[in-house]
């Protein structure tokens, strides 16, 4: 699998990280998080409970939440 640094083997009951890409044979997977439970889900509701006051760390993380 891809989606790490370098090239991973996962086996049966391990957990591999979003973005990961399955780069030769198949593979059988359950989505055990969406939308606001999931790591992008949490940041963008922690933005929004945010004052807007527009920091260089809030600029940031919402231009890597506008590019995912």
């Amino acid at each position: 699998m891809t989606g790490e640094s370098l090239p991973v083997k996962f086996r049966r009951g391990e957990v591999c990280k979003l973005g990961s890409n399955v780069v030769r044979g198949e593979v059988e997977g359950t989505v055990e998080t969406t939308g606001q439970n999931t790591f992008f889900g949490k940041t963008a509701q922690m933005l929004q409970s945010v004052e807007n006051s527009g920091g260089s760390l809030q600029i940031l993380l919402m231009r890597i939440m506008l590019i995912l």
